[in-house]
Order: structure tokens, then C-alpha cells, then sequence
């Protein structure tokens, strides 16, 4: 039988007020049978540029630390039910990330979730790998696993803590789930002068629920950026469906961009007098990829596809091609161009790279180029060689040290190769696929080319 644990106070109300609040997507999820949901006549997308830039910002962002404070207004009865708190933030990159996965985020904060309810004292770590959080009440701290579903203290930590800006695709429901993207006056946030951008959200889509009744997913938010770094300083949730009208708002002030911040210093103690539960343990990746069945796969790269925000623009960058004839992203424009990231000491790679060869001949006569990009690689002659017979195009580091494009790789988050992007006529990436265990290299490569025939077909 499954085990059965006594929740903590702050475990339940938490679990009460998304319940309240995943009731308004639900509520829309179901229009009247007589009625068909209409697409909005008017899409404003004059706020997507500073919107843009806040999700360059973020990937360039290493850490933060700064003041949080939860607040908000809502009518009637919606006022005793907002949540309140102020605390501290800190958020720190660490160099390695785990399955996309590369932020530490710890909170140390006041916490009511309710109007009359007594003032909790919040401590939470969330890292690539696990959760770990200070039961009070029990004087207990338990540590999870990553992606534990009954880890519910992590609702608090997505209030206070920024999720879009730390995401492995920073802000990707403002980009993919949006039917608006509205840009308001500036305004000054704490002295800090801000562009404002509101986002309303398309409620109907199933994907837009990937985190159940979660208290970030409300239909709209006001997202305030600081005008000099384009990193938020506050940001309104808000929730105006029928009866249902409220505003959860965080502020964020003496904000620190980058400063040092070891991930390791994030660490939650065990308190004196506090017992501490087993840490959660890494899984070793061999052992986990032979269980993963191929309908889990399948499942798992079906949702990678989904959530990749096909609007940001790709990284720039200067190569040269095997002739010392210079090749940057800007020259790309107007035609698809598909960067595979391999090695000479890449087993996949062997598989992978005939295959992608084959997308030359696939698409002669279209604007298509395709592009071998090695990876940590020090001996140019040895990847030369690797290069014969195939007819796709080599590039290299045009300072020759290294002679691999190790620097772009880093630039496209490339954690392991072979890795593939298609970058559309625009720079703007339409899809990137990487090596998995347990899908065929040809299944991947073939994904790659119906991306590139479907683009090509939608702009003819």
C-alpha cells in the first residue's frame, strides 16, 4: 500500500489556494456547449521585443540576488486568500547542468498564505538534481528528488522565485502559450524605470497546464523589466475571469546582477534539534535509459518538441568553412540552415553523420545548407580527414585555437553530441534535436527533414 504522511500546514494551504486558482483554467477549459472559443480578433504583439530581450538577458544572467516581497488585491471574498511574504532570493548558474537543467534556487523568506493564518518561516533549495525544504512543523528536513510529484512546497518557491527567468527556455509560456503581448507606458519600480509588458495567455491549450494548478499560470501578467539590464523587478499575476478577479504581485528590489555566488554556499543546514531525511540520490544515467521504455521516449521527445520556443532568434556567430571562406549566421539569412554539432570521438556521431550528409542531396535546388560543426577537437588534420566523403560543409574556429567550434557549441547549450539545430530564413531557430538512448539515429534525422520540408512547403 502507499505510504500515507501527514502534511504540514503550509503543505495544505498551499494545495488549497492552486486548487481555487486552477479552477479558473478549468473553468475555461469547458465553454458552453452551444458556444465555440474564439481566437482573439486583435493580436497586440507590440510588447514581444522587450520581451525578447528579457529572454537574452536571462540566458546571459549567473546568478541574482535580491529582495522579494509577495503581495496583492483581489475583490470580495479573493482578498483573504492571496498570499503574502517577503524574504530573500538567490539564484546562481552552476557550470555542468543536468538534463537542461543548470540554476540553484534558494529562498529564505516570511510565508502567510492566508489572511488570519499564522506567519511561517520558509527555507527552500531547489537545484538541478533535487528539492529540499525546512519543515517547521516537524521539524524535519526533507530533501527529494528533482521531479518529485509530491514535493508541494515547490508552489511556494515558484511564487517567490522567478521560474520563467530560470527555465532551460527562459519565459517559454509568454512565448508559446501567449495570444498577446501588449506594450504599456514605462513606469519606475522602487526607483528602477521599467518597460511593462502584459502577456495574456491562451487558457484552451492542454500544454499550458504542464504544471497543474500551479499559482504562476494565471490567464495574464504584467511583466516589469528594467529598462538597463531587461531583467524583471516585478511582475503582476492576474486573474480576471468572470467572479474570479485578483492580482498576485511580486517585487523584487536591491537586486545584485552576477554577483558571486558559489551554488554549493545554497546549501539548507539541518537545523539543531531537526532530523534530515535521506538525500535525494542521482540515478545512474545507463541504468535509467534501460528502463526508459520506447513509448516513454517517444512520450519525453514529444515534449521537448512541444515546449521549445520556436520564436527566439538564434545565437550569431563567425566561422570559416574548410577553404577560410567566412560563414556567420547573418550570411545564413534567407536560407535553412542546419548545424550538427559532432566528434571524431563521438560513437553516435558515426551513425549520425552519413545520414546527415544525406540532407544535401535531400534538399538540392531549396535554400537549404547544412553545416558540420566539431566539437572539442584539437587536431585539424584528424577532423579533415573525418570529414572526407561526406558533403556537407565543415566550419572552424577561425582563430584556430582550438580549430573546433566549441565556443557556438556553448552558445546553443550543446550537452552532448550529436546535436542538431535548423535555423529558419529569419535566424530564428525552428527546432533543435539531440541524441537520446533509445531512438534510432534515422528517426532523428528524419524528424530534422520534416521540419526543414514543412518550413520550406509553409514559405513557398
Amino acid at each position: 500500500m502507499p505510504r500515507m504522511t501527514r502534511q504540514s500546514p503550509i503543505n495544505v494551504l498551499v494545495a488549497g489556494v492552486s486548487l481555487l486558482i486552477g479552477a479558473v483554467a478549468v473553468a475555461q477549459d469547458k465553454p458552453a456547449p452551444t458556444e465555440k472559443p474564439e481566437a482573439p480578433k486583435v493580436v497586440d504583439t507590440s510588447g514581444k521585443p522587450a520581451l525578447l530581450e528579457a529572454v537574452e538577458a536571462a540566458k546571459q544572467l549567473k546568478s541574482m540576488r535580491a529582495h522579494v516581497e509577495l503581495s496583492g488585491a483581489g475583490g470580495g471574498m479573493f482578498q483573504a486568500y492571496i498570499p503574502t511574504g517577503k524574504g530573500t532570493l538567490r539564484l546562481a548558474r552552476q557550470a555542468e547542468p543536468v538534463e537542461d537543467r543548470a540554476w540553484n534556487t534558494r529562498l529564505d523568506s516570511s510565508y502567510v498564505h492566508k489572511k488570519d493564518d499564522p506567519e511561517q518561516q520558509v527555507t527552500i533549495l531547489q537545484t538541478p538534481t533535487s528539492f529540499v525544504w525546512v519543515d517547521n512543523d516537524k521539524k524535519v528536513v526533507e530533501e527529494r528528488r528533482y521531479n518529485e510529484d509530491r514535493v508541494q512546497s515547490r508552489s511556494i518557491l515558484d511564487l517567490f522565485g522567478l521560474p520563467e527567468l530560470t527555465e532551460p527556455e527562459p519565459f517559454s509560456r509568454e512565448l508559446r502559450f501567449a495570444t498577446s503581448w501588449k506594450k504599456l507606458d514605462q513606469q519606475k519600480v522602487n526607483g528602477m524605470s521599467c518597460d511593462v509588458v502584459e502577456v495574456r495567455y491562451d487558457m484552451l491549450k492542454a500544454g499550458d497546464r504542464g504544471r497543474g494548478n500551479s499559482m504562476t499560470r494565471t490567464p495574464a501578467s504584467k511583466w516589469f523589466f528594467g529598462v538597463d539590464d531587461h531583467l524583471p523587478r516585478r511582475v503582476e499575476r492576474i486573474t480576471d475571469e468572470g467572479m474570479l478577479s485578483f492580482t498576485i504581485v511580486l517585487d523584487l528590489t536591491d537586486v545584485e546582477v552576477n554577483p558571486e555566488i558559489d551554488p554549493a554556499s545554497l546549501a539548507v543546514e539541518t537545523p539543531e534539534g531537526y532530523t534530515r531525511t535521506e538525500a535525494a540520490r542521482q540515478v545512474d544515467p545507463e541504468a535509467r535509459a534501460a528502463s526508459v521504455s520506447k513509448e516513454q521516449v517517444a512520450a519525453r521527445r514529444a515534449s521537448k518538441e512541444k515546449a521549445f520556443p520556436k520564436q527566439l532568434p538564434a545565437h550569431g556567430f563567425e566561422l570559416v568553412d574548410a577553404d577560410g571562406n567566412p560563414v556567420s549566421l547573418e550570411s545564413l539569412k534567407g536560407n535553412v540552415a542546419v548545424l550538427y554539432f559532432w566528434g571524431t570521438w563521438c560513437m553516435p556521431c558515426k551513425e549520425f553523420s552519413p545520414l546527415v550528409s544525406d540532407l544535401v542531396d535531400r534538399f538540392e535546388g531549396e535554400p537549404v545548407k547544412v553545416f558540420g560543426l566539431p566539437y572539442r577537437e584539437r587536431d585539424e588534420q584528424a577532423v579533415r580527414d573525418a570529414m572526407k566523403g561526406y558533403k556537407h560543409t565543415l566550419l572552424l574556429n577561425p582563430g584556430g585555437k582550438p580549430i573546433s567550434c566549441d565556443t557556438t557549441a556553448r552558445a546553443y547549450k550543446v550537452r552532448v553530441v550529436p546535436t542538431i539545430y535548423v535555423i529558419g530564413f529569419d535566424s530564428e531557430v525552428l527546432a533543435d534535436k539531440e541524441h537520446e538512448a533509445g531512438v534510432e539515429a534515422k528517426d532523428a534525422v528524419e524528424q530534422v527533414a520534416k521540419t526543414i520540408q514543412e518550413y520550406l512547403d509553409a514559405h513557398k
